[in-house]
């Protein structure tokens, strides 16, 4: 009996973990031998989700460094490793299994999770080499995004257009929306014919603090023009905060900075383990700064709010405001007709659905990417 190739696969942040487990699914159902290793959130995404998986920060706890992965990549010998490129780059599993595949010369695959960052994920921690940590092959979501990379010095060969392998998870949900909306609303004290907006927040405040990267706005900023706008918008609504479970700081702080309105209420959610797509498919509106699930809810069909005020050009992280698909509401007058008209996008959601290729099955298309490099590899070794 041939057994099938043997793949290793792991990351640590949730944007890498639901990219991932699409592609997983796909890999096991045709076969092949995948070992999966969670860490941090990633682990909760694949619990919830009933995935089997090795959860090998909770195993190795504090002893938990480059020298326990590259056991464990010893003990398993994988013919390829699959990562999602995004985390820490000193202490992430993503790059740890990136150093461990350079140190045993395995093959290295990565599967872009957003449109953000693209110019610091694969940097030496040093800044010596910007493409230090570049997999063999990258999957990513678009052409638009190869065109951004190249321009970044990354060769096309390197890339393969694969599109966003959740949106396979999110077109299937997209049928259960009507359920799931029920459940969310019914565990969240939400009427069902209520206004819910969803806002999702990203911790730029810590980041700010953490490294300095300061883009003119951040979470505080965003969320004060969304308050005054739903407040100017006269609607009745409750406004979820959903922070990103990376580094809560928004959530916590609402009921102190902010305060309910006499239409608009605030709920916010401070359990980090609340599924945020679940919050996004129970909305009517979907508001943030540049998360990926402003996407998500755009694809969705969802009317999609882009707030990044005080926005430094040349700083724009949101690939919908960056490639004009959405605009960027800067006013309180601005955000309260956009509560009222919910323009989805332009082209409408038929269109940003094209854009971003949502017809495509991109979990196939990156299972596809995954064994056509082992069967490289595995041709490349017979000719040595």
């Amino acid at each position: 009996m041939i057994e099938g190739p043997r793949i290793l696969v792991g990351t640590e942040p949730p944007g890498g973990a639901v990219t991932l487990f699409p592609v997983v699914d796909v890999l096991r159902s045709r076969g092949a031998d995948v070992r999966l290793l969670g860490a941090g959130y990633a682990s909760v995404v694949f619990r919830r989700r009933g995935m089997r998986f090795q959860d090998i920060a909770a195993q190795f706890g504090r002893y938990m460094d480059d020298g326990a992965v590259l056991n464990e990549i010893n003990r398993y010998k994988p013919d390829v490793i699959l990562t999602g490129v995004v985390g820490d780059r000193e202490t992430g599993l993503d790059y740890r299994l990136l150093r461990g595949a350079a140190a045993f010369n395995i093959p290295r695959v990565g599967i872009l999770d957003s449109w953000m960052h693209l110019s610091g994920r694969f940097e030496a921690e040093d800044g010596s080499n910007p493409l230090h940590y570049l997999p063999d092959m990258l999957g990513v979501p678009d052409h638009a995004t190869v065109d951004e990379l190249v321009a970044l010095g990354i060769k096309r060969d390197h890339l393969e257009v694969v599109g966003h392998p959740y949106h396979a998870e999110i077109k299937w949900l997209a049928g259960q929306m009507d359920s799931i909306r029920k459940r969310v609303r019914s565990e969240l004290g939400i009427r069902e014919r209520e206004m819910l907006l969803a806002f999702i927040s990203e911790p730029l405040s810590w980041l700010r603090e953490r490294d300095g990267s300061d883009i003119g706005y951040d979470e505080f900023d965003a969320f004060s023009l969304l308050h005054a706008g739903a407040d100017k918008s006269g609607l009745s609504m409750t406004v979820v905060v959903k922070d990103h479970p990376r580094r809560p700081t928004l959530a916590a702080e609402v009921g102190t900075r902010f305060h309910s309105m006499k239409k608009v209420r605030l709920l916010p959610l401070t359990d980090p383990a609340f599924d945020a797509l679940d919050l996004v498919l129970a909305s009517d509106i979907v508001a943030g700064m540049s998360s990926t699930l402003l996407v998500h809810g755009a694809l969705l069909g969802k009317r999609t709010l882009c707030l990044q005020p005080g926005l430094k050009e040349g700083m724009d992280l949101n690939v919908l405001t960056r490639r004009k698909l959405l605009p960027n509401l800067g006013t309180v007058d601005d955000v309260a007709s956009s509560i009222w008209d919910g323009v989805v996008s332009r082209g409408g959601t038929e269109g940003i659905r094209a854009l971003f290729g949502w017809e495509s099955a991109p979990d196939k298309r990156a299972a596809d990417m995954v064994l056509g490099t082992v069967d490289s590899s595995t041709n490349r070794k017979g000719r040595q």
